[in-house]
C-alpha cells in the first residue's frame, strides 16, 4: 500500500551483445536467426531486425520464469524464431518456410493470405484446412509446390473461397513505413508516364499508407487492368 512504490524492474529485456564478458549473461531474451525485417536508426544507418530467442537458464525459459515468479503467465515465447504466416514473403521461400513447419494451422493463414492478395474471400474454413493439409503432406510432385498452389487458386474451382467483390490493390498494413514510401515513389514514377499525376492524391489519405492505397489502387486498374495480383500489387511487399 506505499504510494511511493511505483512498480518493479526487472534488468535486462535482451543481452546486451556490445558489451560483452560477463554483461552477456543478462538479458530475458537473446537475437534468433530469422531476420523480421530492416529498419532506419537515428543516424540514418539501417539495421536488420532479428527475432527474439528466450534465454535458458538451469534447463528453463527465463521469460517463463520470470512470469511464474510475478504469478503471471508467459506467451509461447519459444516460437518467436518460428516463421510467421502473416509476415514471410508470398513466394516460394515464404511457401516452404511455412509449409515445413507441419503445421495445418500456419499452412492455412498462409493459404488464405495469398487468396486475399489474389482478391479471394475465404468461406469455408474447414475446407481451407482440408485444402492445407494435402500441401502440408505433400513432398514431391503436383500440386505441392508454391506454382502449384498458385495455378489451383487462380484456376477458382475450389470451394472454400470465392471472389470477393471489393478486391483492391492497397498497403499492407503490415508492412514498413519506410517500404510503403519508397513503393509509392515508384508507382507514381509509372503513373507519371501513363498520364496520371500524384498531386491527385485525395486530402483525406494523410497517412503513408492511406497514400499508398490511392496510389497502389490506381497504378494496378490503370496500369495493368488484368494482370497478376501477386505480381503487380506487390511493390516489392508494400
Amino acid at each position: 500500500q506505499m504510494p511511493l512504490f511505483l512498480g518493479i524492474n526487472f534488468f535486462e529485456f535482451q543481452v546486451s551483445y556490445w558489451k560483452g564478458g560477463s554483461e552477456m549473461q543478462f538479458g530475458l531474451f537473446g537475437l534468433g536467426g530469422y531476420p523480421i525485417g530492416k529498419f532506419s536508426y537515428a543516424d540514418g544507418s539501417k539495421y536488420t531486425s532479428w527475432c527474439l530467442s528466450p534465454e535458458v537458464v538451469s534447463g528453463t525459459l527465463l521469460p517463463e520464469a520470470l512470469a511464474a515468479a510475478y504469478g503471471g503467465h508467459s506467451p509461447p515465447v519459444a516460437q518467436l524464431c518460428l516463421p510467421q504466416a502473416e509476415t514471410v514473403p508470398i513466394s516460394t521461400l515464404g511457401y516452404n518456410l511455412i509449409v515445413g513447419l507441419k503445421d495445418t494451422n500456419k499452412t492455412a493463414a498462409f493459404i488464405s493470405r495469398v487468396a486475399s492478395h489474389l482478391g479471394y474471400d475465404v468461406i469455408h474454413p474447414t475446407g481451407l484446412r482440408e485444402f492445407a493439409k494435402v500441401y502440408m503432406h505433400g513432398n514431391s510432385g503436383k500440386g505441392y509446390q508454391f506454382d502449384d498452389l498458385m495455378k489451383d487458386l487462380q484456376s477458382g474451382k475450389s470451394d472454400w473461397f470465392n471472389r470477393s467483390s471489393g478486391a483492391r490493390c492497397v498497403a499492407d498494413r503490415n508492412a514498413s513505413q519506410s517500404a510503403v514510401e519508397k513503393a509509392i515513389t515508384w508507382g507514381c514514377g509509372k503513373l507519371a508516364q501513363a498520364g496520371h499525376s500524384c498531386d491527385d492524391i485525395d486530402a483525406a489519405c494523410h497517412s503513408a499508407f492511406q497514400k499508398g492505397d490511392w496510389v497502389f489502387s490506381r497504378y494496378y486498374k490503370s496500369v495493368h487492368k488484368d494482370a497478376n495480383a501477386l505480381e503487380q500489387c506487390n511493390f516489392g511487399g508494400a
